[in-house]
């Protein structure tokens, strides 16, 4: 199974027998995209159970996007009904060493700390 959609946002899922593993990458403050993911998941996940599913979020959740706020609500929600991990990618990594030290707002920009993408605006 293989969902693509706006600006690399994917999730493939591995199915070994009893297990799935879905992966997500960049969600870029696509909460409207992250929600579509997730009902088709659920849809798939119901014509096709499986005794169980990890979900694995490769980080890239905040920046670009409309959204970021809405995007880590949705994943907060999301953990309460299903095994997930969550990693850091290299957006949250700046946003958590920015807290600490707002010097590095610039190098942070470069990577979409004070943009949109033109796709979403």
């Amino acid at each position: 199974m293989e969902f693509a959609s706006h600006q690399g946002t994917f999730c493939t899922a591995a199915r070994a027998g009893w297990a799935a593993n879905l992966r997500v990458g960049d969600i870029h403050g696509r909460a409207d995209l992250l929600e579509r993911l997730f009902s088709r998941i659920d849809e798939d996940l119901k014509d096709h159970p499986i005794a169980e599913t990890m979900h694995i979020f490769l980080g890239d959740y905040i920046d670009r996007g409309r959204d970021s706020a809405a995007v880590l609500d949705l994943l907060i929600e999301r953990a309460k009904a299903h095994r997930m991990v969550c990693l850091k990618g290299n957006h949250e990594i700046y946003l958590s060493e920015f807290l600490e030290n707002p010097g590095i707002l610039g190098a942070w920009a470069q990577y979409g700390a004070l943009r949109r993408s033109p796709l979403t605006d």
